[in-house]
């Protein structure tokens, strides 16, 4: 047993204490002080005086209603009640919430509910115990990338928000929890997309391969509909979802391009992590992942961020969702120096303080220095995409432990009429 588990409880609650002070301390202050925001996002906080802050995507969100019942075509065309006159390269699903009145009126309160949202769920899943686990998840937390989307309140805070519902609705007692949960996943995937990917918690849960069955086919009819009445709008925005390859942004196709690998890479390394996990899944002999706090939650940030990491190229903001992925991390974390689990989860833990931090601080140095080359990006942005390539190799390495009981229960039902 981990030392700092032996102590009395009273002990264990000082550092989630101060890490939710810390953060929720930060962020206060940013917003009081907005020019603290250059620390943390350099040349990306545009000032106050800009019609740029605060909230400059919740602005994009609220102008896009507003444009929407107007019957401006924003699609297609720039929005002109936008700060940036942006056309709207997301689906337009979520406009249908029009009828709700919201609009560039409500940027402040729409902007405070997202990152106040946020940051409770933040507080409530990361549970640090030690001191260790405080300082390393705070910079992690209070990073460039997840400071971007709370400067912004940006879209991918919302929906974490939302998916987040996916973890209370499984742990409800009853047999519709499961349709509860479908409900929010498949209700979300047409407004983004990568929503869908929270399917994979499914895997964790479902103890019937009929029903898992049933929740597929439900999930596939839906969308089949969605893309039969919005089937242009689709193959438009298939070209036009902007690819960031310079400031601030991650991928798997991204590293590719940047080492001279472009084509085949995130093929070739999606390959590799499904060659991995297939390996941990059906191996014979192994130990398993039991009572493992956080399980429901790591499998949804895995899934939704493994998800982004391979189909696309994405600004840093839509790290947050390795954020859920931490309460099961630490869990293992904490099972003593001698576990090969508890190395690879410190060592994951710990390798995304110089991922989420290494372009800021090459970012400093160069604008005191020398000024900002494309080396600078080259380098920042080779560091920090291979260390969130090595990480999702652990991570999944942790996700088919997790899953290798019921996945192997499943196929083992599957295999029954087939040999009776």
């Amino acid at each position: 047993m981990d030392a700092s588990e032996s102590r009395p409880k009273s002990s264990l609650c000082f550092p989630r204490l101060a890490f939710a002070l810390s953060v929720v301390l930060v962020v206060l202050g940013l917003f009081a002080n907005p020019e603290g925001w250059k620390i943390f996002l350099g040349p990306h906080h545009h000032g106050v005086e800009s019609k740029l802050y605060p909230f400059l995507d919740m602005h994009g969100r609220l102008a896009a209603f507003e444009a929407h019942r107007l019957g401006i075509d924003i699609l297609r065309q720039p929005n002109p009640l936008d700060p940036l006159q942006r056309t709207n390269v997301k689906p337009t699903w979520p406009l249908h919430l029009t009828f709700l009145g919201l609009g560039l009126g409500h940027l402040a309160i729409a902007g405070f509910v997202t990152v106040v949202g946020f940051l409770a769920i933040i507080v409530a899943v990361i549970r640090p115990r030690r001191w260790i686990e405080m300082l390393c998840l705070t910079p992690v937390v209070l990073s460039p990338p997840v400071l971007l989307g709370i400067e912004r309140a940006n879209d991918d805070l919302v929906y974490l928000i939302l998916l987040s519902a996916i973890v209370p609705l499984l742990s409800l007692k009853t047999r519709l929890r499961f349709w509860l949960a479908w409900a929010v996943v498949f209700l979300l995937a047409p407004a983004k997309y990568y929503p869908g990917a929270a399917f994979a918690v499914f895997l964790l849960e479902v103890r019937e391969p009929r029903q898992l069955l049933l929740l597929f086919l439900a999930g596939v009819a839906f969308l089949g509909l969605y893309l039969g009445f919005n089937y242009e709008e689709v193959i438009y925005l298939k070209d036009a979802v902007p690819q960031p390859t310079m400031f601030l942004c991650h991928g798997a196709e991204l590293l590719g391009d940047l080492i001279g690998a472009s084509g085949l890479f995130s093929t070739f390394y999606l390959l590799i992590l499904a060659v991995l996990a297939a390996w941990v899944v059906f191996r014979p002999g192994g130990g398993e992942l039991k009572e493992v706090e956080g399980a429901r939650w790591y499998l949804l940030g895995y899934s939704v961020f493994l998800f982004c990491f391979i189909l696309n190229s994405n600004y840093d903001y839509r790290m947050v969702y390795i954020l859920l992925m931490m309460p099961l991390l630490l869990s293992l974390w904490r099972m003593g120096k001698a576990s090969v689990r508890s190395k690879l989860a410190a060592l994951m833990v710990i390798s995304l303080i110089p991922a989420v931090w290494i372009e800021m601080l090459l970012t400093h140095y160069a604008l005191g220095t020398t000024g900002w080359m494309l080396e600078h990006t080259w380098l920042s942005l080779v560091v920090k995409n291979t260390i969130l390539a090595v990480f999702l190799a652990g991570a999944t390495v942790f996700a088919a432990e997790l899953l290798r009981p019921n996945l192997r229960r499943l196929w083992s039902e599957l295999r029954k009429p087939a040999s009776t």
